[in-house]
């Protein structure tokens, strides 16, 4: 079943996805700075994962926030909530799992494979409280 949206939704959500290149462009070249100069900040592949995540993060709560993360179709918000908390629980269990046995988090002060799911836990936990608090909100809210 395919949402709806309206014109202000549609508009609303090209700012969002404008927003979301633009921290895209800002992030690749600001690694790219980093990288230049000789600093690494973490293992080139959990690099890619913490600037995609982080893009993800930024164009969702941007959504979440806006009410253009869904259109009139309500009924795909809990499930998309759910799965939200649940991918935030995971790379939380994963994050303490690394901490609790000992791994190697950051090595010569870059952040290993292993440390990389901090990062991208805290990003799903923004995400999921996000939607979470909204979900909430709105179902409180009287129907119009």
């Amino acid at each position: 079943m395919k949402a709806k949206l309206d014109e202000r939704q549609i508009l609303e959500r090209g700012k969002v996805f404008e927003h979301g290149v633009i921290a895209a462009v800002i992030l690749l070249v600001g690694n790219a700075a980093l990288h230049s100069s000789g600093i690494v900040w973490a293992s080139g592949f959990a690099q890619s994962i913490i600037i995609m995540f982080a893009i993800v993060t930024i164009i969702s709560v941007e959504m979440v926030i806006r009410d253009v993360y869904f259109g009139f179709n309500q009924f795909n918000k809990l499930p998309v909530t759910i799965i939200f908390i649940l991918i935030a629980l995971m790379l939380s269990i994963f994050s303490m799992k690394h901490i609790v046995d000992g791994d190697v988090l950051f090595e010569n002060g870059t952040l290993t494979p292993d440390g990389e799911y901090i990062p991208t836990a805290i990003m799903a936990l923004i995400i999921a409280v996000c939607m979470t608090i909204t979900f909430i909100k709105n179902r409180r809210k009287p129907e119009d």
